[in-house]
């Protein structure tokens, strides 16, 4: 029964009281979403409706860290409100273009600075929104061709803002005020520091989006194909962001910063070379239009194109391809294209469409008369002074609830990221994207891992749809002691789990998921310890470790060939390093197999019966909360090869930033018994795309939340040796 109650609380929202909204109202909400135009931006329906988009983008972002179902997305997506968000996002960027320059003054000095600065964000809200969304294929596949050529394009622009000296490389400029400049500072250089602010997350959050758009332009309309590639010239636009990156940027004494989870976050030496989200997601949409032979059929290389693609080929390294394999792909069409392999212009003319879908909706957004009329008439209503207070007000109490929510929900990540411990080099960048939560720099001795929880996913359909299977729950052996585990830059310590009886579990499904939680417990001894100690040095607040996988174990069609299967196949979920963890699992083989998947046809034969638990651990203290990881790489896809038995792809996952981030892969083959090995060789082949999103949800305040990031590459390989 409390399995049922916990599977409903997760089916509705989250755990506990922690869900910002549940199922029905999520649903009511939704319903109601209305498309809006220029001219309705600061009423009273456009306020509301944008604290609702606030409300469900935290939401969604919450079930994706929690791993719970994403009825936010499939609610956009079977109410057919996807291109109600396109729409919106369209009609605030061209109210910021064409109607702020005259409001400028009358926001700066006569508005509440809460209501103009939530109608300044409100197109990092949709953005962010969308990102979360169209992680899932299905969702892009539900928005109309004119919707998604309006994207592409909206994407095509806040590249050209990125990239332009006076945009977005602007703003990136390290600029250190004084607390007297700050007081110094009119009303208007404020608003103008805002609009700066949001315009940045706003173009960040494209990378993450356009990165999804071209995961799918081989099943996606023709015409988004010929948008991206010929229409915009996207591939070029991209190109100079890998060689002069505005998301990094360099303080006076010398230190990095990398924009990482919505805000600017300081970067320690031997971080330097780790991808971040944004990295990730620029290389991989990069890979997606030169990779790809329909996308490179379309485009033009001729010689300035070629030699400026030519210019990445610097920085393809060994460390490079280790966070992101997938680039060995690239690569290889780099040098075939340096030897002229395929350079024909003509291919390109030849693969033109003769028709090209022209998308009307911004035209008709922008179609207002008189820019300047419109302003005036905002200003003597909506965004008047009085207008203003009134709308304050309705927005404080939401605002409030949100911002409570965010609080619990960082809380239960390991904390908020403080951006003065990340200077000093408490925190630390993120390998492949944004991260779910902040690392606890100190732990009290005595404490450890609690029980092991592993949930288990079927994959339902091709389309990535999972179905909940089974859960399990490892407790760890109290006769024997952890173990040491020494990596490069890393320590940890290993746990042996109790045995599980093979026939009183239920089999992991063939095809789909695992996520593993873990929350850090004091024992006795820390317990009993700290009675005595002073009560202002409490005990540290449990952390929870997540990490997330794709498997895809051996398939037993006839259950009486089961024994041709190995006995014993070990996979490991996470990786010590980016998840703070790793669950060395092992699986035995049923000689005779229970239970069919009823959509492969297949038996499921491997039962989890025992294994190690890895966490990390600090310098003088036991174990270390979770270690700040991200997507981005929402966050990097690439299709596991059928070859290999077993593929797992780890990943700590959070609340997405406005960015997003994609999943590692851990890659183990079908072995004969054998105990996990700390020295497992470790490489990446193939990177998959998580089933949460990978970005960090965008609030409307200078503190973000934690989110989904993605891990580096792994595979183990033990040919049959036992090692303890």
């Amino acid at each position: 029964m409390d399995a049922l109650l916990g599977g409903g609380q997760l089916a509705n929202g989250g755990e506990g009281n922690q869900s910002l909204m549940h199922a029905p109202e999520a649903e009511r909400i939704i319903d109601q979403l209305a498309p809006m135009t220029v001219q309705d931006v600061g009423t009273a329906k456009w306020n509301a409706q944008g604290q609702n988009i606030q409300r469900l983008n935290l939401q969604a972002h919450y079930n994706a860290q929690q791993h719970a179902e994403e009825f936010v997305v499939e609610l956009l997506v079977s109410l057919d409100k996807m291109q109600v968000l396109v729409q919106n996002l369209l009609a605030i960027e061209a109210w910021k273009e064409k109607v702020l320059p005259h409001l400028h003054r009358q926001l700066a000095r006569n508005v509440d600075k809460v209501v103009s600065y939530m109608v300044l964000y409100h197109e990092v809200t949709l953005a962010n929104l969308l990102e979360v969304t169209l992680y899932h294929s299905h969702a892009a596949e539900a928005l109309p061709e004119e919707h998604l050529l309006e994207l592409a394009d909206w994407c095509y622009r806040k590249l050209r803002y990125l990239n332009d000296p006076q945009g977005g490389r602007r703003v990136a400029t390290y600029k250190e005020l004084s607390a007297a400049q700050l007081m110094a500072m009119s009303p208007e250089e404020e608003l103008d520091a805002k609009v700066d602010e949001t315009d940045f997350g706003a173009a960040m959050c494209c990378l993450s989006i356009l990165r999804y758009l071209t995961d799918g332009l081989t099943t996606l309309p023709m015409g988004l194909l010929s948008r991206v590639v010929a229409t915009n010239d996207t591939l070029m636009a991209l190109v100079p962001l890998l060689d002069q990156p505005p998301w990094v940027r360099r303080r006076p004494n010398g230190a990095f910063e990398k924009w990482m989870n919505n805000q600017w976050q300081a970067v320690e030496a031997v971080d330097r070379f780790r991808l971040s989200q944004a990295d990730a997601q620029v290389w991989l949409t990069v890979t997606n239009l030169v990779v790809e032979p329909k996308s490179r059929a379309k485009y033009g290389f001729d010689e300035w194109r070629r030699d400026r693609l030519l210019t990445l080929k610097r920085f393809m390294n060994e460390l490079l391809f280790d966070q992101i394999p997938v680039l060995k792909d690239l690569q290889r069409v780099l040098d075939e294209m340096a030897l002229g392999v395929g350079s024909d212009p003509s291919t390109a003319r030849n693969a033109a469409l003769i028709l090209e879908a022209v998308p009307a909706l911004r035209d008709s957004l922008l179609a207002v008369p008189d820019w300047r009329g419109l302003a005036l008439s905002q200003a003597q209503s909506q965004f008047s002074p009085e207008g203003s207070r009134q709308t304050a007000r309705a927005m404080y109490e939401s605002l409030t609830q949100s911002f409570d929510f965010m609080a619990d929900f960082m809380a239960d990540l390991g904390g908020l990221t403080d951006p003065t411990k990340a200077q000093s080099g408490a925190a630390h960048g993120d390998p492949l994207g944004s991260s779910g939560s902040a690392t606890q720099s100190s732990r009290s001795k005595g404490w450890g891992p609690g029980p092991v929880r592993l949930s288990s996913w079927r994959k339902a359909h091709e389309s990535g749809v999972m179905e909940a299977w089974s859960d399990y729950v490892f407790e760890l052996d109290p006769t024997k002691p952890p173990e040491p585990v020494s990596l490069e830059h890393l320590q940890g310590l290993r746990y042996r789990l109790l045995p599980m009886d093979l026939e009183s579990s239920r089999p992991l499904p063939i095809s789909g998921k695992a996520v593993v939680r873990c929350t850090e417990n004091p024992s006795e001894a820390a317990t009993s310890t700290n009675k005595s100690a002073s009560s202002q040095d409490p005990l540290p607040a449990p952390a929870t470790l997540i990490a997330e996988a794709l498997i895809s174990l051996p398939e037993v069609a006839l259950r009486s060939k089961a024994g041709e299967q190995p006995p014993i196949v070990w996979v490991t979920i996470g990786l010590l390093a980016t998840d703070g963890l790793a669950l060395q699992l092992k699986l035995k083989r049923a000689d005779k197999p229970r239970e069919r998947d009823r959509i492969l046809g297949v038996w499921c034969a491997y039962h989890p019966v025992g294994g190690a638990l890895t966490v990390v651990r600090n310098q003088g203290s036991t174990t270390q909360a979770a270690a700040t990881t991200s997507a981005a790489t929402d966050t990097a896809a690439a299709t596991p090869t059928a070859a290999t038995n077993t593929i797992v792809a780890g990943k700590h996952s959070g609340v997405s930033s406005p960015a997003a981030a994609p999943s590692a892969v851990s890659k183990a083959d079908s072995v004969q018994e054998a105990a996990p090995s700390s020295s497992a060789r470790q490489r990446g082949e193939a990177l998959s795309q998580p089933n949460h999103s990978p970005t960090q949800a965008a609030v409307p305040s200078d503190t973000s939340a934690c989110t989904p990031g993605a891990g580096h590459q792994q595979q183990q390989q033990q040919q049959g040796q036992k090692t303890s």
